[in-house]
């Protein structure tokens, strides 16, 4: 009876680890951090256009973004994407996550995002995609129409811009880490910061696998010179942690049920 009691703490512990846990993600194949400063072509795409100024450069560790300079036309928007070469076949939940750093530069709206998708993104052929990003806002009331240090959320889906909205953060750092979490029970999305809400988007029912994209973003009427070390890092993807528990705690219980079962 005692180790039936032991058996049954054991579990209740392993429980309440699964209920606490967060989207800390194991390595997988299509983890990178960026450490070796070189594009591993069996992960990624770089795509962008000819004469988009934006660029993604692997150096110093990590995925830096920045902008050469250039001058835009009023409401112009440029766009730079890291694409995954592999997609995800949606066969149980997983967590996507990327940490950031996103520097504020003047007179121009700048922002960094992370897509999930189905087709083909180099091509233009994309049948769904949705997105968690940032921006820092843009005041002409404020400090002469510079960027001021508040940052927001935006949650986008089908590519729709805006999508869900956009949503104050609860701090004003231009730092932190988006999450993409798949729950494939619910056939869900979830998109969410560090710091921010967490949308819910239903993925079309025929839509049967998602790729992933890191993307940096330019809009406004001016020479656009971003190139205050902006960067993603630490990109990982990975079943929930919680699916790992449950299912120690499954094998655990039916072990230890056989094994008091023959010490009867």
């Amino acid at each position: 009876m005692k180790k039936v009691l032991a058996l049954m703490v054991l579990v209740a512990c392993l429980l309440g680890m699964a209920a606490a846990a967060t989207p800390v993600c194991a390595a997988s194949p299509w983890d990178d951090n960026f450490d070796d400063n070189v594009m591993d072509t069996g992960l990624w795409e770089h795509v962008y256009l000819e004469d988009d100024p934006a660029t993604f450069r692997e150096q110093n560790q990590r995925l830096d973004w920045f902008v050469n300079g250039a001058q835009m036309d009023e409401g112009q928007y440029i766009t730079d994407k890291y694409v995954s070469t592999w997609q995800y076949d949606l066969s149980g939940d997983m967590v996507f996550q990327v940490d950031f750093l996103h520097q504020v530069s003047a007179n121009n709206g700048t922002g960094m995002n992370m897509g999930l998708y189905s087709g083909d993104v180099g091509a233009g052929d994309v049948d769904f995609q949705a997105l968690i990003g940032f921006k820092n806002t843009v005041d002409p009331a404020v400090n002469n129409g510079t960027k001021t240090l508040t940052y927001n959320w935006a949650v986008s889906a089908d590519g729709a811009p805006g999508g869900a909205g956009w949503f104050p953060r609860t701090n004003t750092s231009g730092t932190g880490t988006l999450f993409a979490a798949y729950d494939h029970a619910l056939n869900r999305l979830q998109l969410y910061g560090s710091n921010g809400p967490k949308i819910n988007i239903t993925v079309p029912a025929n839509v049967t696998s998602l790729g992933v994209y890191l993307e940096g973003w330019a809009s406004g009427g001016t020479t656009i010179v971003h190139n205050a070390s902006s960067y993603f890092d630490n990109f990982s993807a990975a079943p929930e942690p919680v699916s790992f528990l449950l299912f120690g705690i499954g094998g655990l219980t039916m072990a230890g049920a056989r094994r008091f079962g023959r010490k009867k």
